[in-house]
């Protein structure tokens, strides 16, 4: 079957923790939907372009849309991850059509969640909505779509190897459930997959939640990319330590390698016909909200469904008496941009023409994109950092709060901040080293060398202001490291 030359495009934005209306934080995926042209700020969560043939939908991050209690806790432990996977996937069968191509960005965990949309595609397919199959009404079909998309995250999650994707069982399920176009191997469904800094960790790992039992802590279940994914771009963080924010890297199944290894022609395009299973991975300078431009206060000051009269107000009485996270800018700016121009080049409009532009919308990510704030003094002075070693500056009130609170809880309560030493500890991230010979042959590791524009003094403050040794390290031990560039090839 021929690739239509201008596809219907679904595409799927889901935000990273606490971010979305309800706190006010316009992270880089808040951007990339509203270069898209959803319009965010005018209260809209999707878009279609008829002239593009997209629609496109906005989800905001864990832990937003409900009362105050299950923010903390969400936002936390990750716990409603089900639900924003199942609502991820439920919009891609109710809109997909044979030969779409599914375009899906995440920050976090809401990396995490398309992550899992691409899992679920893999085991279950793509389902076909119930309408499709002779629903009585449209009220009975949306909730027959919602009952069977919450079976597919069930199967995905499933630890029997009868739920597993090649068993007899689910190529019997997808045969009755879903659509056939997606078994095609030359047409992945899901053509681009845009990821920032996907953590390995969901909550707390490996914290056995006692009296929560019986509630879901999911873990990344699949760390793997199926063959349903052709494009991956996923931008790191080089400078975040903390330790439950260690990152989840793309890689690709053992399935899909040995393909590839018997047909190298598979590796990348063959007269259009053969889908380039590439990932690439992009190193950044900052931490984790860096990389996001996740800038917020612990406090919900925004609007939305889960914020109360009571919220709000306390938000704004706090307010002057407490800090917020303040992303580097440059960091932000540079993940941004790399995304669009990815978008661009994977769309087929390598020279930015904004009338053909998936995501030529927005004057101001565009002028992001022609214009982006550039590493210096300056940038180091606006943002907040490493935060890690002074979290409790940035509570509630912590302005008024006298310094050093927590070492004074320890000596007033011996082993009250055990808990904040665990949850709270950091660790230097590893960049891998492995050349693209010697690795899996489709993973292309790159490091953004930010070293080379800074002065010395600039360099000083940026080390002052992030301690990690990560890209020292790789510096110095990579044998692969290429000095000027920052590359690992």
């Amino acid at each position: 079957m021929a690739v239509k030359a201008n596809p219907q495009r679904i595409i799927v934005f889901c935000d990273g923790t606490w971010c979305g209306r309800e706190t006010g934080t316009q992270s880089n995926i808040w951007k990339l939907a509203e270069a898209f042209g959803i319009d965010l700020s005018g209260g809209k969560n999707d878009t279609v372009n008829t002239h593009l043939n997209f629609r496109a939908r906005y989800f905001q991050g864990s832990g937003t849309g409900k009362p105050f209690l299950y923010y903390l806790f969400d936002g936390v432990t990750g716990s409603d991850l089900r639900d924003k996977c199942v609502e991820a996937y439920q919009y891609v069968a109710e809109n997909y059509v044979p030969e779409s191509q599914i375009w899906m960005f995440g920050l976090s965990r809401g990396a995490f969640t398309v992550r899992c949309v691409a899992g679920m595609i893999n085991n279950c397919g793509i389902v076909k909505p119930s309408q499709e199959r002779g629903a009585v009404s449209q009220l009975q079909a949306a909730f027959e779509t919602k009952f069977l998309c919450e079976e597919v995250y069930r199967i995905y999650r499933s630890p029997y190897e009868e739920d597993k994707p090649n068993t007899p069982k689910m190529k019997a399920f997808r045969d009755k459930w879903s659509y056939s176009e997606v078994e095609n191997p030359t047409q992945p469904p899901v053509k681009f997959m845009g990821l920032i800094d996907t953590v390995g960790s969901l909550g707390i790992p490996r914290l056995n939640p006692g009296m929560y039992a019986g509630g879901e802590w999911p873990e990344f279940h699949d760390q793997k990319v199926s063959s349903v994914v052709e494009k991956v771009y996923h931008a790191m963080s080089l400078h975040d330590r903390l330790w439950i924010f260690q990152p989840c890297r793309a890689s690709r199944t053992d399935t899909l390698l040995r393909r590839i290894t018997d047909n190298p022609a598979s590796r990348s395009r063959v007269a259009g016909k053969q889908p380039d299973y590439q990932i690439y991975e992009r190193w950044f300078p900052g931490c984790h909200y860096d990389l996001g431009r996740q800038q917020f206060e612990f406090l919900r000051e925004g609007s939305g469904n889960g914020v109360n009269i009571f919220e709000r107000v306390s938000s704004f009485l706090s307010s002057p008496i407490s800090r917020s996270v303040i992303p580097n800018k440059s960091s932000a700016d540079a993940v941004l941009r790399w995304l669009l121009e990815k978008v661009d080049e994977e769309s087929g409009n390598p020279t930015f023409d904004r009338m053909q532009s998936l995501v030529g919308f927005d004057n101001e990510v565009n002028n992001t994109r022609k214009n982006p704030q550039v590493l210096s003094a300056q940038s180091l002075s606006e943002c907040s950092g490493d935060i890690y070693d002074q979290l409790e500056l940035y509570a509630p009130g912590a302005k008024l709060l006298p310094s050093g609170l927590l070492s004074w809880a320890s000596l007033l309560f011996p082993g009250s901040n055990e808990f904040s030493k665990i949850a709270l500890a950091t660790r230097d991230r590893r960049v891998s080293c492995m050349s693209s010979s010697a690795s899996d042959g489709v993973t292309l590791t790159t490091v953004e060398d930010y070293k080379s524009s800074l002065s010395a003094n600039d360099l000083s403050a940026f080390r002052q202001k992030y301690p990690s040794k990560t890209f020292e390290l790789h510096e110095a031990y990579c044998p692969n490291h290429q000095a000027g560039n920052g590359s690992t090839q």
